[in-house]
């Protein structure tokens, strides 16, 4: 009976911050995607699969969304850059967002619509993991500055050297003020893509 009790005070212990977790407003780790949504990610808001709920950490954000032209449920996908920082101290992913194909004033280019999000630094090199079949060989479309601001949608370019694919797994690469990054303030990076 002694051995039932331990068990039950050490999950309680262990499994609490996980429970508090899932039941908390907002975004906690201030990354852009709200804590509820990041909670349901495979069922066990842990994303990368590092064993951390995601709403917890800055660098991984776990994400839903409606794919375009297929009938069915959202499917989800996860950002991060835990695996690729060369030290624990690299910034966190912020303003991360699945941009809607109709706020983009464009009709859709892809099943997988646009994913945006920002770091800092001089270049940012994170690991995007849709976790669902992708077509293996494909390449991945960036937003881009425009030279004129009379442009009402974006342009998509496919930035050579910049993505690389592993089955439903991206690497990107964006140095600050590369023709993909959005921000033109020094250290400050933001983009915009989506995979086809």
């Amino acid at each position: 009976m002694t051995g039932k009790l331990l068990t039950l005070a050490i999950c309680a212990l262990l499994c609490a911050p996980l429970s508090y977790a899932q039941s908390l407003p907002g975004d906690t780790d201030g990354d852009g995607i709200g804590d509820e949504t990041e909670s349901r990610v495979l069922g066990n808001g842990d994303g990368n699969r590092d064993g951390i709920a995601d709403v917890w950490q800055s660098n991984v954000a776990s994400f839903s969304y409606l794919p375009s032209g297929i009938r069915g449920g959202s499917r989800e996908g996860t950002v991060s850059n835990t695996e690729l920082a060369p030290n624990r101290s690299a910034g966190g992913l912020s303003q991360v967002r699945v941009l809607e194909w109709s706020e983009l004033r464009t009709s859709a280019l892809a099943e997988v619509p646009p994913l945006q999000f920002a770091g800092r630094g001089d270049a940012l090199l994170v690991q995007i993991e849709y976790h669902g079949a992708l077509v293996e060989g494909g390449r991945f479309y960036w937003a881009v500055r425009e030279a004129t601001s009379s442009r009402t949608r974006p342009s998509f370019v496919d930035v050579l050297g910049s993505a690389e694919q592993s089955g439903s797994t991206w690497v990107l690469s964006v140095e600050d003020n590369a023709l993909q990054d959005l921000d033109r303030r020094v250290g400050e990076i933001l983009v915009a893509g989506f995979p086809r």
